[in-house]
């Protein structure tokens, strides 16, 4: 008799980076007005959200914070370079701050050092959930 093997999915990169596009995508839109501009939240600059970046506070490897909305803000290509912390972290806590709460960034730096493996079903709860949000704002506006 033959016993049938489970097939087990694998959480990878690649869909880890895949529900992390939909979910930038995401938080561009959020913050941007009706006809798609927002201003990069350290220079403030006005941008589109299609040739903007979603901008982490705590970078993404941090796992318990990639998909915190909280940490991800719209920002201009220029202010989104890879020097890791800089004058722009400095700026980008201070604007998390005033966004949300006094503390909101203390807050993620130390969510973010929590260790977060995700479940393949988790993610593509995430995914859903935030193209779902996509459509329901391009409807709306």
């Amino acid at each position: 008799k033959k016993t049938q093997k489970i097939k087990i999915k694998k959480v990878t990169q690649k869909l880890i980076d895949r529900v992390a596009r939909v979910f930038q995508l995401w938080v561009r839109l959020r913050d941007t007005d009706p006809n798609g501009y927002g201003f990069c939240s350290t220079c403030w600059i006005q941008v589109r959200y299609d040739k903007a970046d979603g901008w982490h506070f705590m970078k993404r490897w941090h796992h318990n914070t990639l998909f915190n909305e909280q940490n991800v803000n719209i920002q201009c290509k220029s202010c989104n370079a890879p020097w890791g912390w800089s004058w722009e972290q400095f700026k980008m806590g201070l604007y998390i701050d005033n966004k949300y709460w006094a503390g909101t960034s203390e807050e993620l730096v130390r969510k973010s050092n929590e260790v977060k493996k995700f479940e393949y079903d988790e993610l593509l709860d995430i995914e859903r959930d935030y193209k779902e949000r996509i459509k329901n704002f391009k409807e709306s506006i």
